[in-house]
Order: C-alpha cells, then sequence, then structure tokens
C-alpha cells in the first residue's frame, strides 16, 4: 500500500485522473478482493475496480455489502467447468480438526495433537455431532501412574 500511496500522489502531483483497477487469477483473483477492500480503507476518494479470474469466492454477504457500501466495482470472470471459483461452498463438510498442521495453535481448543500421522482422516472419528475428534479410549488403556504401579506390583 505505500508503494500504491506513492504512485497515486506522484501521478496526481502531474494533474491526472487516478482510478485504480485490481486484477489477478485464481487466488491472486481472491487477493485483488481483499486488497481492493484495503485500498478502500486507507485512500480515499479513489475509484476502486477489481476484475478477479477464476477466483474462489471472498467473504461472506456481510463483506460483499460492504464493498459496495465503499463503491468497489467489481466483475467477476468464470468459467462455468472450472470448480475453484465455486469454493468455498456452504455445504462443504470441512472441518478445521482435519487440517494438517505443524504448529499448536489448536491444541487446547479442540485437544489435537500438534502433528498427526497420516491415517486415514488423521486417525481422528466423526462423533455424533459431526465434528472430527480425537476417538476415545477405554479407561483401561489411559496410561496413568496408578495402572503403571498397579502392574509393578504384580511382578
Amino acid at each position: 500500500m505505500e508503494e500504491v500511496n506513492r504512485l497515486i500522489k506522484f501521478y496526481k502531483a502531474k494533474g491526472e485522473e487516478i482510478r485504480f483497477t485490481i486484477t489477478g487469477h485464481s487466488l491472486g483473483g481472491a487477493l485483488a478482493l481483499l486488497n481492493a477492500y484495503e485500498a478502500t480503507t486507507s485512500i480515499s476518494g479513489l475509484p476502486i475496480s477489481v476484475i478477479p479470474f477464476g477466483a474462489p469466492r471472498v467473504g461472506n454477504l456481510a463483506f460483499k455489502e460492504k464493498l459496495d457500501e465503499m463503491g468497489v466495482k467489481t466483475l467477476r470472470i468464470v468459467l462455468k467447468q472450472d470448480i475453484v471459483p465455486k469454493f468455498p461452498r456452504w455445504n462443504a463438510q470441512r472441518d478445521v480438526a482435519l487440517v494438517n498442521k505443524a504448529t499448536d495453535m489448536l491444541i487446547k481448543e479442540l485437544r489435537i495433537p500438534k502433528i498427526w500421522y497420516q491415517l486415514p482422516y488423521k486417525g481422528l472419528v466423526l462423533n455424533k455431532h459431526g465434528r472430527w475428534v480425537k476417538p476415545s479410549r477405554e479407561p483401561e488403556d489411559v496410561p496413568s501412574p496408578l495402572s503403571v504401579a498397579s502392574k509393578n506390583e504384580l511382578h
């Protein structure tokens, strides 16, 4: 945005009329929409247009309405056969627990290990609420200091 601001000042100083059009393809098209939002919030009075090609959907209805309210003009170009522009879908059966990650950002919230083996569904099971969770274990399979002590007493 610093470079965009510098160019706007440069061309305004020359007396030129300025319009800002952002384009991108696929992920770049999605980023173009996000950049248009940022540009509109940080540069007042600049007409902004976005032309995403084959990009996935960005934001929700409130985001679209906010862009409309801010005056951002959007021309979304997609091919009927392309699946990328159809994502994310409202009925997609994705769960954050199935994300393959190498950080511990979900451990506390979902009690999911930092790194999983590549088992089917990462070793998780679908519970009755439709969420992917670690499978429950029988009490005798859960290690505890008491179970270790009782085994040592038997020997």
